[in-house]
């Protein structure tokens, strides 16, 4: 039987849409792949740039705070040398932001103010000078009812801690421009015997010169970390220039204070995870494009990190990066990957049906 005209162009029709119907499958199979790889990186750009942004609203909030303090002592409303009166600014102050813990307040003659937030309880200090000793005042005091409760009062024996050779101290008044703030190197605080960061200004209006300054612990920018890797997709951390920890990254909530503090101004190989040792150590090989993400292998997967400075005053800065496993990253652009396949998939079977009703119909009218 001879195949009339409209019955070989449907069929041919048929094999055509067919072919490229395979041939947009794969190639949206490829572009897929492509998406997958874009947006793996633009994850990771976009989870760097919030966790500076983040980063960024703490740090401008300590440093607001600090120029407030300064020019309380510009006004001489604070001075190293009173006591109630520092207690009832800096008390509200200290209050209004949890990662702040110390306030203090020194002068050039070694007159120093210290009022330390301690848990469910407040630790003051001043100094005293006697027959060329340094003795510290120190008051216990927790707040009942609004009222201020003393646990404790004693005077210190002389010890060699003197606020003029402290670091913040020193920088402050070294620094040559009035009012500009100045960040520490992690070190340990007198008062807690933990390590820290002190952010301290120069207040030149006051006679005699001052300092103010204030404590950041090295817990709290754990704290921070580890709320944003919270999410087991990313794990984010800080570190030194010379890629010591100041802030870890979140393993496990079984991680004690204690173990967090035994990892704190180490250097970063010594916390024993694979996925965040390789990736600095790949970082450190880098020559170019050492801020742009990158890829590594540990724990059988392959992971995207970005390392990125965080400047602060001067020349000082941190590093920031961020660690995700490609696992987790798949989840969402394979959904968008297999959404795109079913859609054309749909079409190809579509198109085929119209096909096959001509087909019929075409069969019906012979």
């Amino acid at each position: 039987m001879i195949k009339s005209p409209k019955y070989r162009i449907v069929v041919s029709s048929i094999f055509i849409i067919s072919a490229l119907a395979v041939i947009l499958i794969g190639i949206e199979m490829d572009n897929s792949i492509n998406i997958v790889k874009n947006e793996e990186v633009t994850y990771l750009k976009e989870k760097v740039d919030n966790a500076k942004w983040k980063f960024k609203y703490e740090i401008g909030t300590i440093e607001k705070m600090l120029k407030v303090a300064v020019n309380f002592a510009d006004n001489s409303v604070l001075t190293p040398s009173s006591f109630e009166e520092n207690n009832n600014f800096a008390i509200p102050f200290l209050k209004s932001f949890s990662r702040l813990k110390t306030f203090v307040i020194a002068d050039v003659n070694g007159n120093e103010y210290a009022i330390t937030k301690e848990e469910g309880t407040w630790l003051s200090s001043i100094n005293i000078f006697d027959n060329g000793n340094i003795y510290e005042k120190k008051d216990r005091w927790k707040i009942t009812n609004n009222k201020v409760d003393t646990i404790d009062k004693w005077i210190s024996a002389p010890n060699e801690y003197d606020p003029r050779r402290r670091p913040w101290f020193q920088m402050a008044l070294g620094n040559e421009i009035n009012h500009q703030i100045n960040w520490t190197n992690p070190y340990v605080f007198h008062t807690q015997m933990m390590p820290g960061i002190t952010v301290s200004v120069k207040s030149t209006k006051q006679n005699p010169v001052a300092v103010v300054g204030l404590d950041i612990l090295l817990t709290d920018m754990s704290d921070f970390t580890m709320k944003i890797s919270e999410d087991k997709l990313s794990k984010a951390f800080i570190l030194t220039n010379d890629l010591k920890i100041l802030g870890v990254p979140f393993y496990s909530n079984m991680m004690s204070e204690k173990d967090i503090k035994s990892l704190l101004m180490k250097d970063y190989k010594t916390l024993k995870q694979a996925s965040f040792t390789n990736a600095v150590s790949k970082w450190t090989t880098l020559e170019k494009n050492k801020y742009e993400p990158f890829t590594y292998h540990a724990d059988n997967n392959k992971w995207y990190c970005q390392i990125v400075p965080y400047n602060l005053e001067g020349d000082k800065y941190f590093l920031m990066g961020i660690i995700i496993p490609e696992s987790s990253l798949h989840k969402s652009a394979n959904f968008i990957r297999i959404v795109s396949l079913l859609i054309f998939s749909l079409a190809f079977v579509l198109l085929i049906r119209i096909a096959s009703i001509q087909l019929i119909r075409l069969y019906k009218k012979r």
